[in-house]
């Protein structure tokens, strides 16, 4: 027991940190499905494992593979590519996403017939239950400063240019993730269920209950 705060600091990189953004995809990997408060990312969890963090690695690793964002409640997102999705998310009964089924839009597309700050709080809100995300980790980056809400503009005072971009959510597209499809079988469930135990033996390497609840339910 003495020596498990050791064995897991080294299979999450810990006592190797990373000095580049390739040398960060390990540890990385190992965290793909964990659920974090959406700041900690880049605050906490990423800087303990690199020598100096520079957010351009991650954006990097957005730009360069399939990796994306999911939201897994409230101000929560884990990291993910498109074949874990239906390991990590169940059906939700969150109101219809504000954009089309298909396609990448950027924020200003998506303003037809509403105001900013309400298309941004059904953006997150749909982010949050999994329905919604954005192709550059750059919006959660930018969401996390401001606490993902944006700032009433005083019309007392002349606008400025910075002052719009200050109302608007930082970068990138935002588009539909696929529809959680339930498994057509009891045996598709199953093996379903086995990819789930194999993600979570693949993080931390033993399990124990305070670990696991950590994880996703």
């Amino acid at each position: 027991l003495a020596e498990l705060p050791l064995l897991l600091a080294e299979r999450h990189g810990l006592t190797r940190p990373a000095r580049h953004a390739v040398e960060l995809e390990e540890p990385l990997g190992r965290l793909l499905g964990w659920p974090a408060p959406a700041g900690f990312w880049e605050a906490e969890i990423l800087p303990a494992r690199s020598v100096e963090y520079q957010t351009a690695w991650l954006d990097r690793l957005f730009a360069e593979s399939d990796l994306l964002w999911l939201g897994c409640g409230p101000k929560l997102a884990t990291l993910a590519f498109p074949d874990l999705l239906d390991l990590l998310r169940t059906e939700s009964a969150a109101p219809e996403p504000p954009l089309p089924a298909n396609g990448r839009y950027p924020f200003d597309d998506l303003l037809a017939g509403t105001d900013s700050r309400t298309l941004n709080d059904a953006l997150w809100a749909s982010a949050w239950a999994g329905l919604v995300s954005n192709d550059s980790f750059s919006a959660l980056r930018h969401g996390a400063a401001t606490d993902f809400t944006l700032p009433r503009l005083d019309e007392s005072r002349r606008p400025s240019r910075s002052r719009w971009r200050a109302s608007r959510p930082s970068g990138g597209n935002w588009y539909r993730l696929p529809a959680v499809e339930p498994p057509p079988d009891a045996l598709d469930a199953l093996e379903r269920d086995k990819d789930r135990v194999r993600l979570v033996i693949e993080r931390w390497g033993v399990l124990c209950r305070e670990l696991l609840a950590r994880e996703l339910p």
